[in-house]
């Protein structure tokens, strides 16, 4: 019961004494006694105050259902999966490609000097399989196979390449990559005679979409006492 609700109560019980009984003669005043409706008045007041207090205090405490909100978007974000890496070739799977089908020979282009199938292995090294190809006794080579994974528009990708040291050659040799059906030329790189040992690592964010079983084509072009390996074409995304 509130401060008011029991001064209320007392004064109708004092009013209902009062009538039941001879009145008496009037005490004399008692400045010492406590002011009884000062208290409550007093009380009251504090009261008032304290329940404005516990208002403000509400109005200005954290919202429990945001922060619960807030615990659920950053645990919602966990969730959210990290990006993975995908190896696109597997170098023992690679193809020779036929002449009439080779992106980069024309009908009128003169029959190039083709690396035979031993020239063209699969090598095992401390980095993994890598293709191997040796261009001593060749000057041509253009290979295929499908990708293994989707590459979705926006994915990076990143391909290796690299050579030995170049001691000897005709002229200046040819890298090149390509994708998809109209093997759209991703990485190209014109590498001069009597270079030291380089690899090429080369990055670039995919502009369109490839499905698994794409083609992808690597050309090799020029003759020359080298060995040159496909190290990996990988996708992060």
């Amino acid at each position: 019961m509130s401060p008011r609700q029991t001064l209320f109560a007392l004064t109708l019980l004092l009013a209902s004494l009062s009538a039941g009984c001879p009145a008496e003669p009037e005490a004399p005043a008692d400045t010492n006694a406590p002011d009884v409706v000062a208290d409550v008045a007093v009380a009251d007041a504090g009261a008032e105050t304290a329940v404005s207090e516990i208002f403000e205090d509400s109005a200005t405490a954290p919202d429990a259902d945001a922060a619960t909100q807030d615990a659920a978007d950053v645990d919602g974000s966990a969730d959210v999966a990290a990006p993975q890496t995908y190896t696109l070739v597997n170098n023992a799977m690679w193809a020779e490609v036929l002449l009439d089908a080779d992106p980069w020979h024309t009908a009128n282009d003169p029959t190039p000097d083709i690396c035979p199938t031993e020239d063209i292995t699969a090598e095992v090294t401390p980095d993994g399989t890598v293709l191997e190809i040796e261009t001593t006794f060749c000057a041509w080579a253009t290979l295929k196979q499908p990708l293994l994974f989707d590459v979705p528009a926006g994915a990076e990708v990143t391909l290796v390449i690299r050579h030995d040291e170049i001691i000897d050659g005709e002229t200046d040799y040819l890298l090149a990559v390509a994708w998809g059906p109209e093997a759209t030329e991703i990485w190209s790189e014109t590498v001069e005679v009597f270079a030291q040992f380089n690899e090429f690592t080369f990055t670039f964010t995919a502009e369109a979409a490839r499905e698994a079983g794409d083609d992808v084509f690597f050309h090799l072009e020029n003759h020359g006492v080298n060995t040159w390996n496909f190290v990996s074409l990988e996708a992060t995304y």
